[in-house]
């Protein structure tokens, strides 16, 4: 669970997610949004490649 909004982006393959004990499978080129505070988990169903926006920025994530 972060402060963190956080949107995924699977840019290929397929992604079990779970937010809140509900299951979503996220498909390649969808996405969605968790909502800070929110417990979620996941795990690649395939070969996956996604991306993640957090706001506000991460600093364990960033390079500055």
């Amino acid at each position: 669970m972060s402060r963190h909004n956080n949107t995924r982006n699977a840019q290929k393959g397929k992604f079990e997610l779970t937010i809140e004990g509900g299951k979503k499978i996220l498909h390649e080129n969808e996405l969605i949004f968790i909502p800070s505070r929110k417990h979620h988990s996941g795990i690649a169903l395939t070969d996956c490649e996604l991306i993640d926006v957090f706001s506000p920025n991460r600093k364990e994530y960033s390079n500055n």
